[in-house]
């Protein structure tokens, strides 16, 4: 009769501590029977959950153990090992996630983030990252297009998604697609999750009203090399060839830019990669021949 009173005060003792983060939060100190009751109890419900694969239900238990007694040794291995079962499970749910959303399967791609959402629920991370493409999904719905305009939404969403974004390259490609297509209500709505996200960077970008980004650049690199600022203008060239890699006046400048540093062989370099896009082009000819 004693055993089966104990074995129930261990069994209320194990589901009062199973739902409350204090150890004591009850007033009082377990006694060492009750705690290496508690502690079995907790094992072999972990051991229950990591066999189910829910592998972060067990880790929460091994956690507890550890409460319970910080000298213990198992548990830590043990969380080692069940968090390496997490990564392994969601990694290639994320896998799938990132060649979906790199080709503008966004819906697919908010889909497959309930794999790995299920796999490790309490992630910040992971909960970040689908809260993104969320917000990806809400503004685009989906961009598979091939069009000039999908490759730009496209490259400025992978960078936007990244953990790192290079975020000038981003914000340069959407509001370049906006110019090129400016009825295009859900490039304005990334636009606004871009600004919503990073509010200082976006803002940071002036616009010339009745010029494209290229365009403007084009008059910035022009109007740098002119007043001797090379640097400047290269580095506007590199934004234009960002956006447009074949744009060949972007390169002749750049070139010039480097020429007149004295790095006249990094100058022909480039000159002669415009010249393959406009062979007939005489102004590069000559540039070659100094």
């Amino acid at each position: 009769m004693r055993n089966k009173i104990n074995n129930t005060i261990l069994f209320a003792l194990f589901l009062t501590l199973s739902f409350s983060v204090p150890l004591f939060s009850q007033g009082k100190m377990l006694s060492e029977r009750e705690k290496a009751g508690l502690i079995k109890a907790y094992y072999d419900t972990a051991i229950r959950c990591y066999q189910a694969g829910d592998f972060d239900k067990a880790v929460s238990y091994w956690e507890q153990i550890m409460q319970l007694d910080p000298t213990q040794l198992q548990p830590p291995k043990l969380i080692a090992v069940a968090k390496d079962k997490i990564r392994e499970k969601y990694s290639k749910a994320l896998k799938n996630v990132e060649a979906l959303y790199a080709v503008g399967k966004y819906t697919q791609a908010l889909a497959e983030m309930n794999t790995a959402l299920l796999a490790a629920p309490n992630s910040e991370a992971l909960m970040t990252f689908n809260d993104q493409l969320g917000k990806v999904h809400k503004a685009l719905g989906d961009e598979t297009s091939q069009t000039r305009i999908g490759q730009y939404i496209r490259a400025a969403v992978n960078e936007y998604l990244k953990p790192t974004p290079k975020l000038r390259s981003a914000i340069h490609g959407i509001i370049y697609a906006g110019q090129l297509q400016p009825g295009n209500g859900r490039i304005k709505k990334f636009i606004e999750v871009l600004t919503e996200a990073y509010p200082s960077q976006v803002k940071a970008v002036e616009i010339v009203p009745g010029m494209t980004l290229v365009e403007q650049k084009l008059v910035a690199s022009l109007n740098y090399i002119y007043d001797a600022k090379y640097d400047r203008a290269i580095l506007e060239c590199n934004d234009i060839l960002e956006l447009e890699p074949n744009n060949v006046m972007a390169l002749k400048r750049q070139g010039s830019a480097y020429y007149a540093l004295k790095k006249t062989e990094r100058a022909k370099q480039i000159w002669r990669e415009a010249l393959k896009l406009n062979p007939k082009d005489a102004e590069l000819q000559s540039f070659l021949k100094q």
